[in-house]
């Protein structure tokens, strides 16, 4: 299962990433409809073609997110603290 996005892991990367849908599509090349059906329930969205699945499963990896899969806890996502900050520093707001 660990080669599978899972709903929960993109609602959480999407999350993280603190960005709403509509610019999470027009960074990831994912319609904005398709991320809302993947976000979708818990398990793995069958309602959305693997190629779109895994499209956004790459754009998250890209930014270093790793995703994970355990039997006994299920699914999980952490993000790669250098590529965390390098992304949250250009996407930084500007102080007022």
């Amino acid at each position: 299962m660990p080669d599978k996005l899972t709903a929960f892991q993109a609602r959480a990367a999407r999350a993280m990433l603190y960005v709403p849908v509509r610019t999470l599509a027009k960074r990831s090349g994912v319609s904005d409809s398709s991320i809302k059906r993947i976000e979708t329930g818990f398990g793995v969205p069958e309602n959305v073609s693997a190629e779109l699945r895994d499209r956004l499963m790459k754009f998250f990896e890209g930014r270093g997110f790793v995703f994970t899969w355990s039997e006994e806890i299920g699914p999980g996502v952490s993000w790669n603290r250098r590529l965390r900050e390098r992304h949250t520093k250009k996407q930084a707001p500007k102080p007022a």
